[in-house]
């Protein structure tokens, strides 16, 4: 992971943390319906299939990004939500073989996500305890280039493949309630790419702040 990557992180969160007692509200009950925000750190293990016929034995670094999203509750278990992440500053590597040449390659890549989500809790949820499942579609983009690691092989082909295209994504999330509002929420998503994202799949652990706007 690289250091302004990990130092972004910790700006997020400590913005996140120093807002938070400002917008808390203590012992207000969840109404049946209100609007959230939240943001907050991701970080994702990757599974994908980025191979040619030429690029082979291709692997992918385990990388973190930030997330942001903004939700409304139709009732205390049903919610629409809309979420944005950015993975920045990922890498994949593999060994370049046409014909007889065998040597590395590499590229680096910046993406962007946008994912409308829908989420549903069971009724048997507290005021401090909310699980909830979560299945959604999006659209996922970006841009890559050649790595600056000492590769001594470029396969331009390879190399700008953006990949972009829709993918669809689903998740067990715990939000919990230290204080009526805000919230934290710790879920895991396992995302699919389609079309051109196909084989392109990663599992997410994300950490969020959230912030509930109820009626008074």
């Amino acid at each position: 992971m690289k250091l302004r990557t990990i130092i972004l992180a910790a700006v997020v969160v400590a913005l996140i943390c120093s807002a938070a007692p400002a917008w808390a509200s203590q012992g207000k009950e969840m109404p049946g319906k209100w609007l959230y925000l939240g943001a907050g750190v991701l970080y994702a293990f990757p599974s994908y299939d980025l191979e040619t016929s030429d690029v082979k034995g291709v692997s992918t670094d385990n990388h973190a990004g930030i997330t942001g999203e903004v939700g409304y509750h139709l009732s205390r278990y049903v919610a629409m939500e809309l979420a944005f992440a950015w993975l920045p500053d990922w890498e994949s590597e593999g060994t370049y073989r046409p014909g007889n040449f065998d040597g590395r390659i590499g590229v680096e890549r910046e993406t962007q996500s946008l994912i409308g989500t829908l989420r549903l809790s069971p009724p048997w949820q507290n005021d401090f305890l909310r699980p909830s499942w979560s299945a959604g579609l999006g659209y996922v983009w970006g841009d890559q280039r050649a790595s600056d690691t000492k590769f001594n092989y470029t396969d331009e082909s390879w190399i700008t493949d953006d990949r972009q295209d829709f993918a669809v994504r689903t998740g067990l999330g715990l939000e919990i309630f230290p204080i009526a509002n805000p919230s934290l929420m710790l879920e895991g998503v396992y995302q699919w790419g389609l079309g051109d994202l196909d084989g392109m799949n990663s599992f997410e652990v994300i950490l969020s702040v959230q912030f509930h706007f109820m009626e008074k």
